[in-house]
């Protein structure tokens, strides 16, 4: 069988004839020779080419015949982007009717806010390809388009994060398909790809632009220019009907030993990600670090299922893939493995693992449900992939739909309460029109009292700030107590003793990482119970304000007339300028899609419309877990190196074994780690909730200042307010028929 060396070099290794001589210790011509005739390879070259490349002589001779159709997934996608478009078209089309007086329009700000939302919840996923190094994650992704995009071979390939998109969605002053981006000095600033479309932003962050032969320079272990600090990522544009249905990210592998870089360049990644596919190779899958890593993942997963309001499975944007299935190639045996492989991963989960997750979605998490997340896959044999492909497929097919029927209703939510809202409005301005007299008496009056008010305001917001610091001091304590319970002698040799591990370096393996979740699962459990701790405050501060504070001020009557004000929305608003929330994330995503409260919190996901619809993919469950799964991670990898191969015998190997996992934890310092991440926390809640008071008082100055603007107003003024006001009131109900017209998505009601 002849091997098809220019096939391999230009489609496989992504090398030029002089890159892959360089590679091969041979002259470019010799290259140029045996491409113009393959027959004349000889057994020498080729070993010499399988041992360079690490493909088998096998693969080498049989590479065409292995290559695999792309996935195809029905593009629901386009219609509901095309909806997007339409009604952020409708809103930038507005021709607000000008006036002359100071009466500020505030739902100007709101409708501008609501496009912006619209254009992040409403977009395709991003599926992030993950796992240890060597475990096919290029392959599967080339696999999956049907071409060879990106350089894959069984040595350590990619060593930055490589987006890869549609060639559509390429920006019109971008000429080449391929892009890389610079590393940054300030290493927490990450780049935001939406914003790629940005010039200027795209400018700040371009390094380098090409073929998609510059991924080999700066984007593989292979490439002379890996090592380069200043590449960060990159970015692939790729003529491919899947990618108009999703965005895949291949990212470095995990513990590849000998640059952390790729540990951090993963982890940035896949905080962008809205779906995982985690790798293990099937001859050893889920053993050694790969359960850690996998957990790691998990912590910051989007939740995206909801027993209330979707049909998406428990976990469902989860994939934990044996690759390289056909090294068994027996799908009884495989199946077997995918069964252990379970098996051990649910023994490294404590009891309540899965608890705060269940409270927000409603599904329960047994081991069973975690089974069924597990595939095989091998580009080879079609059938240890369709089960993959299948459930791949109906997702991507499903998403649009959940998404495109939430944003409707959404939109229909805020139309209904926006038509009520300025309906009142205009009710109020006409009526206060004929008593302006009465109005500027009891104005003044709100004047006078409002700086005695804004001090008890101050009061409050010292109360609750006092309470956070005794819940801190408290928290701190508890999880002191809790961890050091965790990794007693005792508490070791029980679990040890009542799960019934043995004294080999398999248990040993599954111990530790048990062990470490039990850990991490105590810090979370203080943050969760601080949390509902936290939302009773804001909730008790929120009604005081209203029923007692600023009695009056929430409903401000005169002679039957009102001057509304929100207390609670004017908090939100001030929170959600955080860049994170600490313990007021639960309280954020008890709101819902309440017209006023969606416009002013960050959709920082695609999936907010979909599981918790406020605070977007960092809702609760992972916001909690995001502060601990990195200390826990590198905690657990550090004790484990030392540990699993530790020798041990007697029969007092158990409690030996305790001692020296109490040691070593002591060493890695895990209880200040903790803490130091609990203050944190702390912090953040405390900077959140004062952004949310600070605007309270900004909103009701504006507020003040806006109802004394419409006293001032002439006839031609105060006509114009109400030709504006009926003319907001007529975009608002126009809305939801921007949303309707060819919907896919509107024969899914779950």
């Amino acid at each position: 069988m002849k091997f098809d060396l220019k096939y391999f070099r230009e489609k496989i290794l992504k090398l030029t004839q002089e890159e892959l001589a360089i590679l091969l210790e041979v002259r470019q011509d010799a290259i140029s020779r045996m491409e113009r005739a393959p027959d004349q390879i000889t057994l020498e070259m080729l070993l010499n080419i399988s041992k360079s490349t690490g493909y088998s002589v096998e693969d080498l001779l049989s590479l065409k015949r292995h290559q695999v159709e792309l996935l195809t997934v029905k593009d629901n996608w386009s219609s509901l982007l095309q909806q997007r478009d339409q009604i952020i078209s409708y809103l930038n089309q507005l021709n607000v009717p000008a006036i002359d007086s100071h009466y500020n329009f505030e739902l100007i700000n709101e409708l501008n806010a609501l496009k912006e939302n619209l254009r992040i919840l409403i977009k395709k996923p991003r599926i992030a390809f993950l796992g240890n190094s060597d475990v096919g994650k290029s392959t599967m992704i080339n696999s999956l388009l049907g071409q060879e995009v990106l350089p894959a071979a069984w040595t350590p390939t990619t060593s930055i994060p490589i987006l890869i998109r549609h060639m559509d969605e390429k920006p019109d002053f971008l000429e080449h398909n391929a892009v890389t981006f610079k590393s940054k000095d300030n290493s927490s600033e990450k780049i935001d790809y939406s914003q790629l479309d940005n010039k200027k932003y795209f400018e700040n962050w371009f390094f380098e632009s090409g073929s998609p032969e510059i991924l080999s320079t700066y984007g593989t272990r292979q490439g002379h220019k890996h090592s380069a600090d200043s590449v960060s990522s990159a970015i692939l544009y790729v003529d491919s009907t899947l990618l108009e249905t999703c965005d895949l990210m291949d990212l470095p592998g995990f513990g590849t030993g000998d640059r952390s870089e790729d540990d951090d360049m993963s982890k940035s990644g896949k905080e962008t990600a809205d779906i995982f596919v985690y790798l293990s190779i099937v001859n050893g899958f889920m053993r050694g670090t790969d359960i850690n890593y996998l957990k790691e993942t998990l912590s910051v997963l989007p939740l995206i299922e909801n027993k209330k309001t979707n049909n998406l499975k428990p976990l469902n944007n989860l994939y934990v893939v044996s690759s390289q299935a056909h090294i068994i190639n027996d799908k009884e045996q495989i199946t077997s493995i995918l069964d252990e492989g379970n098996k051990r991963i649910c023994a490294t989960l404590p009891d309540n693992y899965w608890s705060q997750r269940s409270d927000l979605s409603g599904h329960g998490y047994q081991e069973n449900e975690l089974r069924k997340r597990l595939f095989s896959y091998s580009k080879d044999t079609p059938e240890l992939r369709i089960d993959f492909e299948n459930d791949l497929k109906n997702l991507l097919e499903n998403l649009p739909l959940i998404i495109g029927k939430n944003s409707f209703d959404l939109i229909s939510e805020l139309s209904s309460k926006l038509d009520d809202e300025l309906n009142s409005e205009i009710n109020k301005i006409q009526k206060e029109h004929l008593m302006r007299n009465e109005k500027e008496i009891e104005i003044n009056n709100l004047k006078k009292e409002k700086p005695e008010k804004v001090k008890k305001l101050l009061l409050e917001n010292h109360k609750v700030i006092s309470s956070f610091i005794e819940l801190r001091d408290a928290s701190a304590y508890r999880l002191s107590h809790d961890i050091a319970n965790v990794l007693s002698v005792d508490e070791i040799t029980s679990t040890i003793e009542t799960q019934g591990f043995k004294n080999n370096k398999n248990d040993r393996e599954i111990l530790l990482s048990l062990i470490g979740s039990t850990v991490e699962q105590a810090f979370k459990d203080v943050i969760d119970k601080e949390n509902k701790k936290i939302k009773s405050s804001i909730d008790k501060f929120i009604s005081n304000l209203e029923t007692d504070v600023f009695k009056g001020f929430s409903s401000i009557k005169v002679n039957s007339l009102s001057i509304k004000f929100d207390f609670k929305k004017a908090f939100v608003s001030g929170i959600a300028a955080a860049a994170t929330y600490g313990g007021l994330t639960l309280y954020m995503t008890t709101l819902g899609n309440l017209g006023g409260y969606i416009l002013v919190t960050k959709a920082v996901g695609l999936l907010s419309t979909i599981g918790i619809s406020v605070g977007g993919t960092a809702a609760a469950v992972t916001a909690i877990s995001a502060i601990g799964g990195p200390i826990t991670l590198v905690i657990g990898l550090a004790v484990a190196s030392s540990l699993i191969a530790f020798s041990l015998s007697g029969i007092g190997w158990k409690k030996s074994f305790a001692k020296k996992v109490m040691k070593l934890y002591e060493k890695e310092n895990v209880l200040d780690k903790y803490q130091q991440a609990l203050n944190e926390f702390w912090q953040e809640t405390e900077h959140a909730f004062s952004l949310g008071v600070d605007n309270i008082i900004t909103a009701l100055n504006d507020k003040i200042l806006r109802e004394e603007a419409l006293l001032r107003v002439n006839e031609k003024e105060y006509d114009q307010i109400l030709i504006a006001l009926n003319y907001f009131r007529e975009v608002a109900v126009n809305l939801p028929e921007q949303f309707t017209n060819n919907i896919l998505w509107s024969q899914n009601t779950n």
